[in-house]
């Protein structure tokens, strides 16, 4: 599968973009060099996916729910991302939001969240 995106145009976000990595990071360990493929760039998933569609490019990384309609569409998935080629060990991606009101009246629970995601990133390390 890896091997036919030899010579293909691979839509990705923009040129400094983690979906330049996020590709990167699958396509090496599957033999492809960054030379074999060309990018073309788009912004966002949805756009990404309009392309590939249409034709204009023939792969693209997209996130959901692209992904998911672009599978039920009849486009192959070569490979999962997180956590086999992106995870703790190469790329920080968690993000942990709360409404700033409800902390104020919960900070013994912001703090124990808090703690625990650091014990697990320790663990991780």
């Amino acid at each position: 599968m890896w091997a036919d995106l030899k010579g293909k145009t691979v839509m990705v976000g923009g040129p400094k973009d983690t979906t330049v990595f996020f590709f990167r990071e699958m396509a090496r360990p599957n033999g492809l060099k960054d030379s074999d493929y060309d990018f073309q760039y788009a912004g966002s998933s949805g756009s990404r996916y309009a392309a590939l569609k249409a034709g204009a490019v023939d792969a693209a990384l997209i996130t959901d729910p692209f992904d998911f309609q672009a599978e039920q569409d009849g486009f192959t998935k070569p490979d999962a991302m997180v956590p086999k080629y992106v995870n703790a060990r190469n790329y920080g991606y968690s993000a942990h939001v709360v409404r700033s009101d409800w902390a104020k009246e919960h900070p013994d629970q912001v703090d124990q969240v808090c703690s625990r995601l650091l014990q697990g990133d320790q663990l991780d390390a």
